[in-house]
C-alpha cells in the first residue's frame, strides 16, 4: 500500500512539474506575440551609438528609447531623475548600493533600477517598435522579434568624437571613454551574465571607421526592411 501510495505521489509532482513547464512555454508564447519588433542597439563610448540610433527610428518611423528610458521610469515610479542617472549602465558602487536608502531618501539602488527598466523595456516594446539604445534592452526580450547591433570603433576616434561632441579637453575624454566602456560592461556581466563584446551576441557587430553614422543607419534600416517585411 505505501509502495502504491509513493507511486501515486510521484506522478502528482510529474504532473505538476511538466504542467509548469507547459505553463511557462504558454506564457513566453503569449509575451513573443505581443512584442513588436525592435532593435537593440549595443555601443562602445564614443561610436555614436545614439545619434545612429536616432537616425534608423526616424528613418523607420518607430521610437527611440535612449534617455526617455530614464524620464518614464522616473515619472511611473516616482524617482528623482538625477538619482537614476547615478545608476543608469554604471560601475555598481557598492557603498551606494548598501546604503543608498539610508544615506538619502532619493538614492536608488542599481538593482531596483535593473527591474524597473526591464519593466519600462518590456512596456515600450509592447506599445510600438522601437530602436533601444543600450541598458541591457536586448536581454529583456525576445530574441527572434528584434535586431541586435553593436556598434564599435578605434579608440583614437572614439576619443575625438567625444570631444567633439561634447567638448571635453582629451584627458577628459579619454577618461569618458574608459570608464563608460567599463561600466556598461560591468552592468552587463553583473546583471544578464554576458561579456558585452561578445559578437555571438549580436545581429550585426559594425566598425563604424570608414563610414558615416548616416551610413550605418542606413545599413542597420535595410536590414530592418528586410527582416521586418510585412510586420
Amino acid at each position: 500500500m505505501a509502495m502504491q501510495a509513493e507511486k501515486l505521489m510521484r506522478q502528482w509532482v510529474l504532473g505538476v512539474q511538466i504542467h509548469e513547464r507547459v505553463e511557462r512555454g504558454k506564457a513566453a508564447e503569449r509575451l513573443t506575440s505581443e512584442i513588436h519588433p525592435y532593435v537593440a542597439v549595443s555601443r562602445e563610448a564614443g561610436a555614436g551609438g545614439g545619434e545612429v540610433s536616432r537616425l534608423v527610428a526616424e528613418r523607420l518611423g518607430w521610437n527611440c528609447m535612449d534617455r526617455e528610458l530614464l524620464d518614464f521610469m522616473a515619472e511611473k515610479y516616482h524617482l528623482p531623475h538625477g538619482a537614476l542617472e547615478i545608476v543608469d549602465e554604471q560601475k555598481r558602487n557598492w557603498l551606494h548600493d548598501l546604503f543608498g536608502y539610508w544615506l538619502e531618501e532619493v538614492m536608488v539602488s542599481q538593482t531596483e533600477y535593473v527591474a524597473h527598466l526591464g519593466q519600462m523595456v518590456l512596456m515600450a516594446a509592447r506599445h510600438a517598435k522601437a530602436v533601444f539604445v543600450g541598458r541591457g534592452a536586448r536581454f529583456y526580450l525576445p530574441r527572434e522579434r528584434g535586431l541586435a547591433i553593436r556598434l564599435i570603433a578605434p579608440r583614437e576616434r572614439r576619443i575625438q568624437y567625444m570631444m567633439q561632441l561634447r567638448g571635453f579637453d582629451r584627458e577628459r575624454a579619454e577618461r569618458y571613454v574608459a570608464e563608460t566602456d567599463e561600466g556598461r560592461s560591468d552592468f552587463v556581466k553583473r546583471y544578464f551574465g554576458y561579456d558585452i563584446a561578445d559578437p555571438s551576441l549580436y545581429d550585426l557587430v559594425i566598425n563604424v571607421q570608414g563610414f558615416t553614422l548616416d551610413e550605418v543607419a542606413e545599413i542597420i534600416v535595410r536590414e530592418c526592411r528586410r527582416r521586418f517585411a510585412g510586420t
